[in-house]
């Protein structure tokens, strides 16, 4: 179940990112046709549906793993969001909130993750169970409506129009809506259900209920309804004149004034946003065809970006081998001797082909010696690296060792060899240094034979 609820937690995550950058083109795309948002729509969809996602260098997702299923052992927790600043922020108050201290059997993380994915398991089944029981009632209260034609009914209990049910949907009209309003509504409703927005709503709507504990997701279903209407709109009104589309605004008008938009539940499609409806109704322009080509173009790159994940940051025990061989290598001092050396290589990004592998580090070489019992730093570097390896049989084969040089020259060396979205974590020399700290001072110990820090045997 935690590792369930640890998936679900990193997908909602990765799909936020999808959302802000929906939100933002759709603001850009203003002009464009209603129904490309569904596309954009679609893609934040992908992202929460999909089991898992092809490894790219033009992936915008920061992270696809922010809370590593690790974390409940993690002797410091901390996150992996790809940002290096919200990192900063949110990481202190982890470590301060659930460290383990050393006389403790349990990371406290151990405790809270099985208990929240409990919670989260509570709140998706009270979701799907608000769901049933709000479309049994609907359909109770539909039982004494009458056909008008073939899927049309009215009925008193509605309050305004709606599309209701999944295999065989059908439109329901209360009995005051007639006339020309009636054929607005109806055209407006059938619209609906050619495109199959009541299936999509549904999706939405399930999405909504396995990852309730996301506020953007919230946000973005909300949006998404009523980018479904201005769809729908859009769809009727596209070959009407100046005046048929002021009587359409008008049945609008009629028809949800005074009434509760989406009273039939979180399946059905009901009339939301009358007023912003009925603006966009009234000021449409008909969009060039080269607006829609290249909102259906932007939606397409926006699919490349964010259905990628970043390139991976986990290597196999054998690479790690080899490269606390060649970091040891190149970092050994002139009076090494008999120091304990220690080696923290933290992988910001691997990029894996069959020809090579780089990778992109934060790697802290120290060496200890023993000073009356204490450990004593005598040597060590913290430094950006790229190491790029190549197959060797049953092994590897080192290719590039590399460093930035010195002073003016770091951070343009920096910029010229590292991908552009690492440049800020490859430049920030406090981002894992305490971990790190801590890791090689635990492995100087243990070469020295020295008790860890905290043990009860002190030291």
């Amino acid at each position: 179940m935690s590792g369930l609820f640890l998936a679900a937690l990193n997908r909602s995550i990765a799909a936020g990112w999808v959302v802000l950058a929906v939100l933002a083109l759709r603001l850009l795309l203003c002009r464009a046709p209603r129904w490309t948002r569904g596309a954009l729509w679609a893609v934040v969809a992908a992202r929460l549906v999909l089991p898992g996602s092809v490894k790219s260098g033009l992936s915008l997702i920061p992270s696809a793993e922010t809370v590593s299923p690790g974390i409940m052992l993690d002797r410091a927790p901390e996150i992996h969001s790809g940002v290096p600043a919200l990192d900063r922020l949110v990481d202190p108050v982890i470590r301060g909130a659930f460290t383990p201290s050393p006389a403790a059997s349990a990371n406290p993380l151990q405790i809270w993750i099985p208990v929240l994915s409990i919670v989260w398991a509570m709140g998706v089944a009270g979701m799907l169970l608000y769901a049933v029981l709000r479309a049994l009632g609907v359909r109770r209260r539909l039982n004494t409506a009458v056909m008008l034609q073939e899927g049309v009914y009215q009925s008193e209990a509605v309050a305004s129009p709606f599309v209701f049910g999944l295999i065989r949907p059908k439109i329901y009209l209360p009995f005051q809506l007639e006339g020309r309003d009636a054929a607005a509504i109806l055209a407006h409703e059938r619209a609906h259900i050619r495109r199959g927005d009541h299936w999509w709503k549904a999706l939405g709507f399930l999405l909504l209920a396995v990852y309730w504990f996301a506020p953007l997701l919230w946000l973005a279903y909300g949006v998404f309804c009523r980018d479904v209407e201005l769809a729908c709109d859009e769809r009727v009104i596209r070959e009407l004149d100046r005046e048929g589309r002021a009587d359409y605004a008008q049945a609008l008008l009629n028809s949800g004034a005074g009434r509760r938009g989406g009273a039939a539940g979180p399946l059905a499609f009901g009339e939301v946003g009358i007023r912003a409806r009925v603006r966009s109704v009234l000021g449409y322009e008909k969009p060039a065809r080269w607006v829609a080509a290249t909102a259906v173009a932007l939606a397409a790159v926006a699919g490349v970006c964010f259905l990628t994940d970043p390139k991976q940051s986990q290597i196999d025990p054998a690479l790690e081998r080899f490269l606390d061989q060649q970091i040891a290598a190149h970092g050994r001092s002139a009076q090494t001797g008999d120091n304990a050396v220690a080696i923290d290589a933290r992988v910001l990004e691997a990029d894996v082909s069959p020809e090579k592998t780089t990778l992109y580090l934060w790697v802290l070489y120290e060496e200890y010696s023993l000073e009356d019992g204490a450990l004593r730093l005598e040597a060590g570097s913290h430094i950006p690296t790229v190491i790029t390896v190549v197959p060797d049989g049953a092994g590897y084969a080192l290719a590039e060792y590399w460093v930035p040089r010195d002073g003016s020259y770091y951070a343009p060396d920096i910029r010229a060899k590292f991908p552009w979205r690492l440049w800020e974590e490859a430049m920030d020399s406090q981002r894992y240094i305490g971990a790190q700290k801590a890791a090689c001072q635990a492995q100087a110990r243990a070469q020295l034979g020295l008790p860890q820090a905290g043990s009860s045997s002190g030291g």
